[in-house]
């Protein structure tokens, strides 16, 4: 059931003018949708994103010390270890990374909606970045364990 926010006239769904004012019921829906949303048009993904990120990232990094020690010992054991680190952290990497590219297009998204999801853009950018450095250091840590193998 839908209503006229200019006259409070019941309207049918999906209608397009309000049969008694004739106002543009458009514009009304996309108000609507834009309260809804509130300011958080995306903000789980982003949060998701950066969490995943931060958790890549960690693994990241103890992948690269995995590998380095690897390296320098030449143990396979450790290398293989490394590896498996390496592993999930692209993983972890990888999901954050198309989160947070997913977030930055929510905060656009939201924008044309009317809402300003300046959080969802803000959290999308450091799970995106987070998901860059956890590539990174899983590159890295992967190469030293490959040197070990």
């Amino acid at each position: 059931m839908a209503f006229c926010t200019n006259c409070g006239a019941q309207v049918e769904e999906g209608a397009a003018f309000c049969t008694s004012c004739g106002t543009s019921l458009n514009t009304q829906n996309n108000t609507t949708q834009a309260r809804t949303v509130n300011g958080a048009y995306g903000l789980g993904g982003a949060i998701t994103s950066a969490i995943l990120g931060f958790v890549g990232f960690i693994f990241g990094i103890i992948s690269y010390i995995f590998g380095m020690g690897a390296a320098l010992a030449g143990d396979d054991d450790v290398a293989i270890v490394a590896i498996v680190l390496t592993v999930i952290a692209l993983a972890l990497g990888a999901v954050a990374l198309v989160l947070g590219i997913k977030a930055i297009g929510d905060f656009k998204k939201g924008r044309a909606l009317g809402a300003k999801p300046i959080g969802t853009l803000i959290v999308g950018i450091g799970g995106t970045v987070f998901a860059g450095f956890t590539l990174l250091f899983a590159v890295l840590a992967f190469m030293m364990s490959a040197a070990a193998l």
